[in-house]
C-alpha cells in the first residue's frame, strides 16, 4: 500500500471516528457511510461490521479497518477482474455480448 493510500485511509477512518477514540462502533460506521452518501440497511451494517470486527470486540479498530480495505483492494485486483471477465466472455472473443450476460446470469432473452 502506497503512502498516499495509507494517508487516504487514515483520513477516512478519522472522518468515521466521530468521538476520536481510535475505534468505530456501529453508529459511527453508519454515520460514516451516510457522510459518503451511502445508505445501508441494518442487515448490511451488521454484515459489514461482523466481517471487519475480526477480534469480536464490538468495535472496529484502525488495524481491522486497514486490513479490510486491503482485502477489498486485493479482491478487485487485475487478476480477479480478468477471471471474472473470462467467466462472462464464454466464447473467448475479448468482448462480453448481451447473450453471454444473459447466459451467465441465468436469464431469458426477455428479461
Amino acid at each position: 500500500m502506497s503512502k498516499k493510500e495509507r494517508e487516504k485511509l487514515a483520513k477516512v477512518f478519522k472522518k468515521f471516528d466521530s468521538n476520536n477514540d481510535g475505534k468505530l462502533d456501529r453508529n459511527e460506521l453508519r454515520t460514516g457511510y451516510s457522510k459518503m452518501n451511502k445508505i445501508i440497511s441494518d442487515e448490511e451494517l451488521n454484515t459489514i461490521f461482523s466481517m471487519i470486527d475480526v477480534d469480536g470486540s464490538g468495535f472496529i479498530d484502525y488495524t481491522e479497518f486497514v486490513a479490510a480495505s486491503m482485502d477489498m483492494k486485493a479482491a478487485m485486483s487485475n487478476s480477479n477482474l480478468e477471471k471474472a471477465f473470462s467467466k462472462f466472455d464464454s466464447d473467448g472473443s475479448g468482448k462480453i455480448s448481451p447473450k453471454e450476460i444473459i447466459s451467465m446470469l441465468g436469464l431469458s432473452a426477455d428479461e
